[in-house]
Formats: C-alpha cells, sequence, structure tokens
C-alpha cells in the first residue's frame, strides 16, 4: 500500500507556471463576545476565538488579531482598517462567536448582538443591534481577492446567500501543484461564509471548553494542518456530523467557483498522490451532486470534467495505485466518463480487493473498509459472503463518512430488503447526506403502503427532498420544481 505515497511528476506544459511565485499574505480578524450589558452571558466565544486564532497563527501562518466584547463602532472600524491593509492576491478571515438573532417581521434580516445591544423591549428598531448586512457589504468590498466569513451564533446560516452546490470548487485545473492551486482560486473573486447553522439557534457549549461547532472546526484545522492544500470545502466536511447543519455559502460579488484556500504550501513542486486522489474523489462526488435530473439519467456520463477526473485515475492506476485503481473502475462500472475494457476493469477491481482484504484482515486497518464494501455491494467483484458483506457494511457506516449509508441503501435495493434499505438510508439521511435524502424521498413516494405495512411511519417524501435540495444536490431541486413544491 505504499505506493498512495508517490509523488506525481508535473505535466511539463506546466513547469514554467510553476516556477512562478505568488505574494498571497493571510490574514485574519476574529470577534468573541461573551459579556452583554442585556443579554445572558455566554461561556465560551472568547475562549473559541483565542484557540481559533492561535491555530491560525501557528499552524497555518495566518497574521492574527483578536477583538473581545467589542462595540458595533469597534467593529466597523476596526474591519475599515482591512482596506488600507490587504492587496489583491491577499486572503482575509472574518470568524465571529456570540449572541444573533434574526428578525422574520419587519427587516427580514439577521443581526449581532453586540456587547452595548440592548434587548428588544428598550429597542424596538434595533438601532443597537448590528445587522449582518453591514458586516457583508464591508467585508464584500474589500479589495483582497478572497474573503471568508465563519460565523458561530444563532441565525448564522442568514448570512449566506446562495449555498455552495458542491465540493467542485478546484474543477478548473488537475495538476495538484500547492502554489499553481492557489495562483487558480486568486484568479476569481470569492466571499464564501461558514455559519455554524442556518436560520436557527445554535449551542454555546459548556462553560470553558468550545461551542461544538468551535469545537469541530477547531478539530479539522488540526487534522488538516500538515496538509499541502487545505481550502474551506475541506474542512467543512469534518463539520457534517453536528446537529446544528453547519452550511458553507457565499454572499457578495463572488465570480466563478473557487474555494477560499486556508494553506497552500508543499516543499517541493508536487503532491502526493494520497492527497491529489482525496481531492479528486471530492470533485468527482461535488459533480455527481451538480447533475442536473434530465442529465443523471443518461446511461453513459461524459463531459470535459468526468473525462479528466477518470483520466487522473487511470494513469495512477495504470503505475500500479491501489486507491486510483478502484476509483478507475469504479468510475467506468458507473459509465461516468471512461470506458475501461472488461480486462483493465477486472484488473483494478480485483487489485484493490486484493489490497483492501490484506488491509482489513490482516493489518487491522480500517483506511480502505468502505471501499472494500463497495466493491462487493455495487458487483464490481463477486460476493463471497452475503454474511460476511453485511457485517462489513455495518462496520463501514459511521457518522464522519455518511455516504456509507447510501452504499449500504444501494445494496439492500440490489437484493430487494426493503426494510434494511429503509433504515440505512434514514440513518444516512439524518447525517444529513444529500444522496441519502434524495433516495430516501423516492423510496418513501414509491414504496409508502409496504413501509407502512412494515410499521413504519412520518413518511414524508417532501420533507426529504426539501433537504437534499437545502444540501446542494442539483436533481433534487429539479423535482420540487417539476412538482411545484416550495422549499
Amino acid at each position: 500500500m505504499g505506493q498512495t505515497d508517490r509523488s506525481i511528476v508535473i505535466n511539463p506544459d506546466y513547469e514554467e507556471e510553476y516556477q512562478l511565485d505568488i505574494n498571497s499574505k493571510t490574514y485574519a480578524l476574529l470577534i468573541g463576545t461573551d459579556k452583554y450589558d442585556y443579554f445572558p452571558t455566554l461561556n465560551n466565544p472568547i475562549h473559541d476565538v483565542e484557540k481559533v486564532g492561535d491555530l491560525l497563527k501557528n499552524k497555518y501562518l495566518f497574521d492574527t488579531e483578536i477583538l473581545k466584547n467589542p462595540s458595533s463602532n469597534e467593529v466597523i472600524s476596526v474591519l475599515k482598517t482591512y482596506h488600507r491593509k490587504l492587496k489583491k492576491n491577499d486572503r482575509f478571515l472574518l470568524y465571529i462567536a456570540g449572541h444573533g438573532t434574526y428578525d422574520n417581521t419587519y427587516y427580514k434580516e439577521g443581526f449581532l448582538v453586540m456587547k452595548e445591544t440592548k434587548s428588544e423591549a428598550l429597542d424596538p428598531n434595533l438601532l443597537t443591534y448590528l445587522p449582518f448586512q453591514h458586516i457583508k457589504s464591508i467585508t464584500d468590498n474589500l479589495p483582497s481577492q478572497q474573503v471568508m466569513l465563519v460565523v458561530d451564533v444563532c441565525f448564522g446560516g442568514a448570512f449566506n446567500e446562495k449555498i455552495i452546490q458542491s465540493r467542485s470548487g478546484v474543477t478548473r485545473n488537475y495538476h495538484w501543484n500547492a502554489d499553481v492551486f492557489l495562483k487558480n482560486q486568486l484568479k476569481e473573486k470569492g466571499r464564501f461564509v461558514l455559519s455554524s447553522g442556518r436560520l436557527n439557534p445554535v449551542s454555546d457549549g459548556i462553560s470553558g471548553q468550545h461551542s461544538p461547532f468551535a469545537q469541530k472546526f477547531i478539530s479539522a484545522l488540526e487534522i488538516h494542518s500538515k496538509d499541502s492544500i487545505v481550502t474551506a470545502q475541506k474542512l467543512q466536511l469534518e463539520l457534517q456530523t453536528l446537529s446544528s447543519n453547519p452550511v458553507l455559502g457565499f454572499f457578495g460579488e463572488t465570480v466563478g467557483i473557487s474555494d477560499f484556500v486556508f494553506k497552500a504550501k508543499s516543499s517541493t513542486s508536487s503532491v502526493s498522490e494520497k492527497e491529489r486522489i482525496e481531492v479528486l474523489v471530492n470533485i468527482y462526488y461535488g459533480y455527481l451532486k451538480d447533475l442536473s435530473l434530465e442529465f443523471s439519467k443518461k446511461t453513459f456520463l461524459n463531459s470535459v470534467q468526468l473525462q479528466k477526473i477518470a483520466n487522473e485515475f487511470y494513469i495512477m492506476a495504470k503505475s500500479g495505485n491501489v486507491e486510483a485503481s478502484f476509483w478507475a473502475s469504479y468510475m467506468s462500472h458507473c459509465r461516468h466518463g471512461i470506458r475501461l475494457s472488461e480486462d483493465e476493469k477486472q484488473e483494478f477491481s480485483q487489485r484493490a480487493y486484493t489490497a483492501f482484504t490484506a488491509e482489513h484482515f490482516d493489518q487491522m486497518n480500517n483506511e480502505h473498509l468502505l471501499l472494500l464494501t463497495i466493491l462487493q455491494s455495487e458487483g464490481m467483484v463477486p460476493i463471497q459472503s452475503h454474511s460476511s458483506l453485511q457485517q462489513l457494511i455495518t462496520s463501514s457506516v459511521d457518522d464522519k463518512n455518511a455516504i456509507g449509508y447510501f452504499y449500504a441503501g444501494r445494496y439492500c435495493k440490489r437484493f430487494k430488503k426493503l426494510k434494511y434499505e429503509y433504515y440505512y438510508l434514514l440513518n444516512g439521511a439524518k447525517k444529513g447526506n444529500p444522496f441519502c435524502q434524495f433516495e430516501l424521498s423516492s423510496l418513501i413516494f414509491k414504496e409508502k403502503e409496504k413501509l407502512e405495512r412494515l410499521g413504519y411511519t412520518d413518511l414524508d417524501y417532501e420533507s426529504w427532498l426539501i433537504k437534499a435540495s437545502e444540501n446542494g444536490l442539483q436533481r433534487a431541486k429539479d423535482v420540487l420544481i417539476s412538482r411545484g413544491i416550495t422549499e
């Protein structure tokens, strides 16, 4: 399995571009408010911004500034200083932790509650509140190409003007040199916002610890601190299991499909195959999320993007990379952008199956357990034993990798196990996986009477279809539109 750590030889056509340095500084302003004149004290905002700031400074080399319990005027004044400080290729992060509220009657707007903010009884016109729109306007007009807001306040989802519908912010360049990746991301203006929830309250957490969102965000920064490339969408993957349903979106004058870059630094002109595969897999699933309902029904999905992804996997597979062998075979099996000969498909599938089986059973390593189950459950290799496979499926589904529930559901559907198909899809849907939510909606729509006879209740297919759409699955949105269902 050591093959997955080999470096990639860069395409010589890009060699000159790789040698071009880009001067891109990173700045972070972190605002934490836990003491209020008219609102209950919070436990953790200051503690949260201090820890996040420490990680950004020491692990990601951000120039950090922290405001503790500032007034609205101080926040606006400090934000304005970044108009003079930032250059075009710089990146700016604003992290906000504290109280938030939302007016659904007069303003249809979210507000930050600052130290001096009065209660609505004393300030019915909300004049002492800091509107989200003020923050968005100032940050949108900053001179840097990339600006990101991370908002850990109640109703922070109001910052989002549109949810990012995929993890495909890097599909325009498939040569994963860190410096060139950053250069390409900075070609387009991007305004991003990661909120701890949607239009809902979020937890402050236990005193002396961190809010649930901050704890996961901190953990994500720590997990990926040694990666060559770290983006907002990569960090968001670590937050998917939170019950508050964090959402990554964008606002203001966002152009194209770039991604906020926390870090893009490698010690050589190449990155490992392992990291390259991870990026490609994220792009692939992001592409599948963006598929329209009509296009997703085609018997062979073909596009320039899919061909590039599949070709990357194929090149690495031909050189012996086991994980790339799986993905090249899988994409051919699904008829996504590549048609392998039967001999090659069998060779790649068997290579992956043999390696993953030894890895799991002999080395007690579960890194590729999900891929091992997919090889069998999707029919890429023969199923040796259904009972053994079912045990593997049970072990492969977990909170961090909710897509496993999707494949478990597909296996049960393939062998007409309706009860277990519903069970796995429901669990994956509850974890926030849009593929599970869409398939669960379809299952309920088609098999509602049978599910009722099995004793299941609360079979509302529309609610799961809406959730899938909210989580960026384009075909779910298409179905809602075709049926006249409003989100």
